[in-house]
């Protein structure tokens, strides 16, 4: 499902940029880092960006910049099935700022989006989260994902 609503969002890609938002110390809400480094291993024409806990910190590299597609990758709670992927629309991300970052991903999407740029937040279906590595099960079911992507950013945004 997260592909072909994809394929519909990257229409008109001509520069990528790819985030990674999650805390490497806490076990599944590092999802995103280790999805988005498959990729990025995978070849994919993007510039790739790891925020970690702390996504405002890559804010200014979007704003008045020539990428048309920006999309952000997050650990996500939406009931799904571990690993499952899916495309968050802006009113279904979170208002509150109870989350593993400083600033909500809502408002940056929001000032994101503002200037110009697509703007497409996947959530990643994760397990749980603690003082423990990725699990070894979701890094697998990410491996196979990885490849999957990949194959969609490389047709749509070139290659």
């Amino acid at each position: 499902m997260v592909i072909g609503r994809l394929e519909k969002l990257l229409h008109g890609c001509r520069r990528l940029a790819i985030v990674a938002v999650g805390n490497p110390l806490l076990g599944d809400d590092s999802a995103a880092i280790y999805l988005v480094k498959g990729i990025e291993k995978l070849g994919v024409n993007a510039d790739f960006f790891y925020a970690e806990q702390s996504p405002e910190n890559v804010l200014s590299k979007f704003l008045d910049s020539d990428y048309t597609h920006l999309i952000i990758f997050d650990a996500a709670d939406f009931g799904g099935k571990l690993g499952e992927l899916r495309v968050i629309e802006l009113d279904e991300l979170p208002e509150e700022t109870a989350t593993t970052h400083t600033v909500p991903l809502k408002l940056m999407v929001k000032i994101l989006s503002q200037s110009g740029l697509t703007v497409i937040t996947v959530g990643i279906q994760i397990g749980e989260i603690g003082l423990f590595e990725l699990s070894k099960e979701l890094r697998e079911i990410l491996d196979h994902e990885a490849v999957k992507l990949s194959e969609v950013l490389k047709r749509k945004c070139g290659n």
